[in-house]
């Protein structure tokens, strides 16, 4: 499908208007309500992560989760040590993922692949110090070996985050909005300055502000609000 330019949605309310990502209402649409939440969402589960999800048959979830590229790395990590100076997000460019054995095989020529590793709302605060430690941590090869620091085994990920000081200042919260802005529109970008001021209490909001200000209010100034209104725009 062509979109000609002048149709090509241009702000968040033109997005909204095309394209509606919501929870069917549970009395008004009971059949559709039904399949998206039994099909469609997920929560975070996994005998490390949330043995209480209503998912979980023991210490296993029959849907698959959590993905299985977490665990085939640990078990690279284990078999093959070479593999282990690699970072989660560097292993693509040495091994491809075999989807039919579930397991990481070693490229036998190089090519060009973009390694990524999918955002996390920072909201979900066990998920995304995961993330920070798949993306710090050279070589785990278990999720409990990943909570591990200087021989101490830590009962969360938050806990493993800070021990490695991941957590320690607002230098994470920076990479977060860098990262966020590469991908995200500036009204999914404000809900997350908005989150991580509310959960994740930065030592200085306003320094995180200044320094994300101009992407936060972008959407405003590409309307041609001065500066100031766009600012009080965005921050309303």
């Amino acid at each position: 499908m062509w979109v000609d330019a002048s149709d090509v949605p241009m702000t968040e309310d033109d997005i909204d208007k095309t394209i509606c990502v919501e929870i069917p209402d549970q009395f008004k649409s009971p059949r559709l309500h039904k399949i998206v939440m039994s099909n469609m969402i997920h929560s975070p589960c996994g005998k490390d992560i949330n043995r209480n999800s209503p998912c979980m048959d023991g210490d296993i979830c029959p849907k698959s989760f959590p993905k299985p590229f977490a665990e085939a790395w640990f078990k690279l990590n284990s078999t093959h040590p070479p593999a282990r100076s690699y970072f989660y997000r560097e292993i693509p460019y040495h091994f491809w993922f075999d989807k039919t054995d579930r397991k990481w095989k070693l490229r036998k020529k190089r090519i060009n692949v973009i390694g990524r590793i999918y955002s996390v709302t920072v909201k979900l605060v066990e998920r995304h110090s995961l993330r920070l430690l798949l993306i710090n941590v050279p070589g785990a090869t278990s999720f409990e070996n990943l909570r591990t620091v200087d021989g101490i085994l830590h009962l969360t990920f938050k806990e493993a985050a800070i021990a490695r000081n991941l957590l320690a200042d607002d230098s994470v919260w920076e990479r977060v909005m860098a990262e966020a802005i590469e991908f995200e529109m500036p009204v999914q970008l404000r809900q997350l300055f908005v989150n991580i001021g509310i959960h994740c209490s930065p030592t200085n909001t306003r320094v995180l502000l200044d320094n994300n200000l101009s992407y936060l209010m972008e959407d405003f100034t590409r309307r041609d609000h001065e500066d100031e209104i766009a600012k009080n725009l965005a921050l309303k």
